[in-house]
């Protein structure tokens, strides 16, 4: 009910903002996509990509906001261009829109992937997710990915090669995980509702289970959180922790809300840049947001697109109110 009542909401709230850009049809100027400038529309090039969304000043090259696909390939991206390339804010997403593979850069420079990348890869009951620092499109820096059996390795990369395995030793189930440092533990039962502390066996739990490294007796660094609560609602959290807390980079999913926020973090809540992603009740990507958040709210200018109509609004918020949309 939570979620139909969101989907109403946003459905009634769209319809209440006109226009989906502030630029005029493209189609107004000519049937010839190479001429068109300062509008907004969708074209189909000789090689079969294909791209809905804004023009510059540039005729013919993708400016602003849009998303783009080529032929044959099961992902598209969406987000900002520039000189008719990926630049800004953006995504690789599944073309069908499912909850399939996700990438997402915070920074993408001249079309390719810039700075801190999060990736993820859907397997049978989890996702396999990666944690990268890139530079021109390559791995440069430290590279964690997290199995979904809960496994977590990483490595030092420079030029897109692993020059050093950091990968930490497995924790001793036999000892209190408050004595735990400098290992990493598997699907291990931190907390229940029931109030016991630990547990080996995660199936049909109720509670907080982690699989990721430990460092002073507490998660720190990169890991996994499944909260499985009494209601049955589940909530997954993949990425950097601090002191047991969401701090850093990360990937928070409300499973039965249908909801995904995708950026950073700071004391547990989304803080600073991010994607926020709205799924249909049937599993489709309805809604992508990008913009800021503080402490836990959306906060300053962003943009939002409508992935089933292909519209974009430009939006403004004042710690979590909507106070501008067009």
């Amino acid at each position: 009910m939570k979620k139909l009542s969101l989907y109403i909401f946003l459905v009634l709230m769209f319809c209440n903002l006109g226009q989906s850009s502030e630029l005029p049809i493209c189609v107004q100027q000519g049937s010839d996509f190479t001429k068109w400038t300062n509008c907004f529309g969708s074209y189909t090039n000789n090689d079969g990509r294909t791209y809905i969304g804004e023009f510059g000043n540039n005729p013919g090259k993708r400016d602003g906001i849009g998303n783009s696909k080529k032929v044959n390939l099961p992902m598209k991206y969406i987000g900002e261009f520039k000189n008719d390339k990926p630049f800004g804010k953006g995504a690789f997403l599944s073309s069908d829109g499912k909850p399939k593979r996700i990438i997402y850069s915070v920074m993408i420079d001249d079309g390719n992937p810039e700075g801190f990348v999060i990736e993820k890869k859907p397997r049978k009951n989890h996702f396999d997710m990666s944690f990268a620092e890139v530079k021109n499109g390559s791995y440069e820096g430290k590279v964690i990915y997290i199995y979904s059996n809960g496994k977590v390795v990483s490595g030092l990369f420079k030029n897109g090669k692993l020059i050093q395995d950091q990968s930490l030793k497995e924790c001793d189930r036999n000892k209190n995980f408050q004595t735990y440092n400098n290992c990493q533990l598997v699907y291990g039962i931190m907390h229940s509702v029931d109030g016991s502390k630990y547990g080996d066996d995660p199936k049909n739990f109720k509670g907080f289970i982690y699989s990721g490294e430990f460092q002073d007796g507490k998660p720190n660094g990169f890991g996994l959180v499944i909260s499985q609560m009494p209601n049955d609602q589940k909530i997954e959290y993949m990425g950097q922790l601090k002191n047991g807390y969401r701090d850093g980079t990360g990937s928070l999913t409300w499973i039965e809300l249908g909801q995904e926020y995708i950026g950073n973090f700071k004391n547990e809540v989304p803080h600073g840049e991010g994607i926020k992603i709205i799924y249909s009740e049937d599993g489709i990507r309805e809604f992508t947001r990008f913009g800021s958040w503080n402490n836990g709210k959306e906060h300053g200018k962003g943009f939002m697109i409508d992935e089933l109509s292909y519209l974009v609004w430009y939006d403004e918020y004042d710690n979590g109110v909507q106070i501008s949309a067009n």
